[in-house]
């Protein structure tokens, strides 16, 4: 066993095939197949099932996976620290649904924490170091390893109005209002986490969507430019004033306790613990 096998391995896995493995590393396609076999051999077990459709792992397969991962991990630390070579690579996927300024932000508190590492931002469909979302939606998720979730940055769900709209002028959101609510433009955002739970309140408010999207940057963007309104989770701490758009909270509408969301880094099983003791430490709790 040597690290060139392990990465043509992991290649293979993380892009589905020996194909996308092979033009990856830059390498022809038996290089690949011969090192995953050479594994195989030596470990008396197979890794990989084969089809038409690319690999996928066994069973052992998945927990010799994860030791890859982090063995090859390990290699690149010493190389770091021993070589003083380039610095270390941690690929990094993110719920797309999420503004790309909270996605930002995190990002900051990374790079200031972690300055001997370099990030990539992957897809998140990917097997990826870190993943940056939304607590429920992270831990949820089946195609995640997700080891421990660090929670960076604590959001409120609010209604988002455009300046200078009637409702703008209430102070405070109540079920009485539910009335004018309906009588605007909506804006429904068919990934928020909270979708399910204002439509059992407010099942009218499916008929009166002008806009569905999934992006919060997208429906931001629609509310500045006086498209309608809709609900988002904001930080609760850093954003007091979004430019030209009113901000009104919900705890009238929904219980206190589903008004928040937590957001953070997802941590794969393969990370070391020196690097996790480090991402703990932008912890809000």
């Amino acid at each position: 066993m040597d690290l060139r096998s392990l990465r043509y391995f992991v290649s293979a896995v993380e892009k589905g095939s020996i194909s996308a493995a092979a033009e990856f590393c830059h390498i022809a396609q038996p290089s690949i197949s011969h090192a995953i076999n050479q594994l195989e051999g030596e470990f008396d077990f197979r890794l990989l099932v084969r089809s038409k459709k690319g690999v996928s792992l066994t069973q052992q397969g998945e927990d010799f996976y994860l030791r890859a991962k982090q063995l090859l991990l390990t290699a690149q630390q010493l190389e770091q620290d021993y070589k003083g070579e380039k610095r270390i690579v941690l690929r990094i996927g993110y719920s797309q649904q999420l503004r790309s300024e909270t996605v930002s932000n995190i990002l900051k508190k990374l790079i200031n924490q972690l300055p001997e590492y370099e990030f990539v931002l992957s897809n998140e469909e990917d097997d990826c170091d870190l993943i940056i979302g939304s607590r429920s939606l992270v831990k949820s998720n089946s195609k995640y390893s997700i080891a421990h979730f660090v929670v960076v940055e604590i959001q409120r769900y609010m209604l988002l109005i455009p300046d200078g709209w009637a409702l703008a002028k209430i102070t405070d959101i109540k079920p009485s209002d539910f009335s004018e609510l309906l009588k605007q433009p909506w804006i429904d955002r068919l990934d928020c986490e909270k979708r399910p739970l204002l439509l059992q309140m407010i099942p009218q408010l499916a008929q009166h969507s002008s806009f569905h999207v999934k992006q919060e940057d997208l429906a931001l963007t629609l509310v500045k430019s006086q498209q309608g309104l809709t609900i988002m989770a904001i930080n609760s701490e850093g954003e007091a004033k979004i430019e030209g758009v009113k901000m009104l909270a919900l705890q009238h509408l929904m219980p206190t306790e589903v008004l928040q969301r937590e957001i953070g880094i997802g941590l794969s099983p393969w990370l070391s613990h020196n690097l996790l003791e480090k991402i703990n430490t932008l912890s809000v709790n």
